[in-house]
């Protein structure tokens, strides 16, 4: 009897004990119950979402330039079409001072006689350049006049030009149609600052003495501009 009343007691406290977790349970079940839909982030379809915080991407740099700066792809220069490192070129308008032909595609003058008349012909220019003309003998005697030629040039201020003149020979044929044009053999030249002249003294031979007389303006130092050009002048049939 004793013993059986020992087993009720201890069941009885059993029975309190799951009955009093059984209401904890209850109650912390109830407390999450009992939060309102309004408390919870919903979508529009009501539907709860987890808030995730934002992640800030760090601003990436550019990569490191490669190459030489002031240059495009290629190695071009980007400042393309400057001037050169001629000293003649380095001031806007100026251009370059070197000839744009050579002795056998000399600029023609045309002719004048070095015997008869008073022929002038004129020419002028910018930096260097060949010119040739046809120098005549039109009186034919072994005793006339001298076959004579003045050539002047004239530098315009701040750049200065040089003289050079090649006579070339006689007509092999002796008639005077084609004298040869002489571009290695300098007859005569000029280089003073400024002014320069070279006579031309042709010696009467049997037959025409014409000549075909090259001459080179050649440029030497200053800048070359299309307003500040040089001036030559050739005269005929010198006393």
């Amino acid at each position: 009897m004793r013993r059986t009343a020992t087993i009720r007691s201890g069941l009885s406290s059993l029975a309190a004990v799951g009955a009093f977790v059984f209401v904890l349970v209850a109650c912390a079940v109830g407390t999450n119950a009992d939060l309102g839909d309004s408390q919870l982030p919903t979508t529009p379809s009501g539907t709860a979402v987890s808030q995730v915080p934002a992640v800030k991407i760090p601003q990436q740099s550019p990569p490191a330039a490669t190459g030489t700066p002031g240059r495009t792809e290629g190695g071009t220069s980007s400042d393309a079409g400057r001037p050169g490192t001629d000293a003649s070129t380095t001031d806007a308008g100026n251009i370059a001072c070197t000839s744009p032909n050579v002795c056998r595609k000399a600029t023609n003058l045309g002719q004048l006689s070095g015997d008869t008349g008073k022929v002038v012909i004129t020419s002028e220019g910018v930096g260097s350049q060949w010119l040739r003309f046809r120098l005549t003998e039109d009186t034919d005697f072994d005793d006339g006049p001298p076959v004579r030629a003045k050539i002047e040039l004239v530098s315009p201020p701040g750049t200065d030009f040089n003289l050079f003149v090649y006579v070339g020979p006689k007509d092999p044929s002796n008639d005077g149609t084609a004298p040869p044009l002489e571009c290695s053999a300098l007859t005569s030249s000029s280089t003073t600052t400024g002014a320069d002249v070279v006579d031309v003294d042709v010696q009467h031979t049997n037959g025409y003495d014409h000549r075909t007389v090259a001459v080179e303006v050649r440029w030497v130092s200053g800048p070359c501009n299309p307003a500040a050009k040089w001036n030559l002048k050739v005269s005929g049939h010198l006393p």
